[in-house]
């Protein structure tokens, strides 16, 4: 047993260190002024909002090497693709009160209206490597008794053109959320009329026929958040008992899986690499918000500033918002001078030695094991 012990402590150790990561602020428009990041590539550019004193507004920035660009539009940038076109949503950018539009911005074209399904605001949530993106858009015909949001579809552009998603029932409410690089959407829809539905998390494939997964908990709400390009998809909803916790739904296995808290009543994914690697947040005991990561989808949450090497100038990462394949994680957290500012979480490298003499020790004691 105490052989088994030291040698449950040196592994723990060597996952610790390989799980160990670098944190970087990422700065505002103006000093001081509220950031948050929500989106990042391959290559390391970041994309989200930023308070602008000259403007007295939250706007859609983006960053490279550290420094932040305003893309000049009221709003938030949501996600950006690999060949660095992002996407996102003018106005308050609040879903409850949209009023905005959707839109891609790139270096060479600039900003770009995506259009709309009829109705005067849309917004974009993410983008795929082949440039096809999703959001939602208000519909012409609003339903007696339905707020404008209420009337909403998701959409798939591409190639310039905007088209529904659709959803459960005909006129019915749906957003896309998040797509991968096979063009595959989750996100939500309605299950009937908005104001006496369900409301579940729902894919669609790249023909857009929708698949609706109802949560497993017996309760009247789920959403998806992100796709990833195994088909996994994460989210939060209602789990049984009634905490509306994060998560996962694999199609391969078509159940749901949730996601714990640190000790609160409530967790989300957010996002979902290629390696099924997902980010999010978890409550503790006391409420507050926690940054959490998983690197075994969803099985075991994982607080992300425990994680960071020299977490001096914070408080608490309050949320991870995107992780790409490398690992790098992007949120918003609180810093000690109480600022709420975007950050970047790189992961530090291991040693080879030190995972040789772990992978070692793990090999010896597993052929011991089969001699007893």
């Amino acid at each position: 047993m105490r052989k088994l012990l030291a040698l449950g402590l040196v592994l723990f150790s060597t996952q610790t260190l390989a799980l160990q990561y670098q944190i970087q602020q990422l700065p505002s428009l103006s000093v001081g002024g509220y950031a948050g990041a929500y989106g990042l590539n391959e290559t390391g550019m970041v994309v989200g909002q930023a308070f602008n004193a000259a403007t007295g507004k939250n706007e859609a920035v983006v960053w490279n090497g550290g420094s932040v660009s305003t893309l000049g539009v009221q709003g938030i940038a949501r996600a950006v693709n690999d060949s660095g076109t992002v996407v996102g949503e003018t106005g308050i950018a609040i879903v409850q009160i949209a009023n905005g539009r959707a839109f891609k911005w790139d270096a060479t074209n600039g900003y770009v209206d995506l259009g709309d399904l009829g109705g005067p605001f849309a917004g974009a949530y993410d983008i795929n490597n082949a440039g096809v993106i999703t959001g939602f858009s208000q519909q012409p015909n609003i339903p007696a008794g339905h707020a404008p949001i209420q009337a909403a579809q998701g959409f798939r552009w591409e190639s310039g053109s905007m088209t529904s998603l659709g959803a459960v029932v005909p006129n019915g409410y749906s957003r896309g959320h998040g797509i991968n690089d096979s063009g595959k959407i989750a996100g939500r829809a309605s299950l009937g009329e908005f104001q006496t539905s369900e409301k579940h998390m729902v894919n669609w494939d790249a023909a857009n026929n929708l698949t609706s997964v109802p949560n497993g908990g017996g309760s009247n709400y789920s959403t998806a958040q992100d796709v990833g390009n195994s088909g996994i998809v994460v989210g939060n909803g209602f789990a049984p008992g009634g905490a509306e916790v994060g998560m996962v739904w694999d199609a391969s296995d078509n159940f749901m899986h949730f996601i714990g808290t640190f000790g609160g009543t409530s967790s989300r994914a957010w996002a979902i690499n290629s390696n099924d690697e997902l980010v999010g947040y978890a409550q503790d005991a006391s409420g507050d918000l926690h940054a959490m990561v998983s690197y075994d989808t969803g099985v075991t949450a994982l607080k992300l500033s425990d994680m960071i090497i020299d977490f001096s100038g914070w408080q608490r990462l309050t949320v991870a918002n995107d992780i790409n394949d490398s690992g790098t994680i992007v949120g918003v957290g609180i810093t000690s001078g109480g600022q709420t500012a975007a950050f970047m979480a790189t992961v530090v490298p291991v040693p080879a030695a030190v995972w040789l003499f772990g992978s070692a020790l793990a090999g010896l004691f597993g052929f011991r094991r089969l001699r007893s």
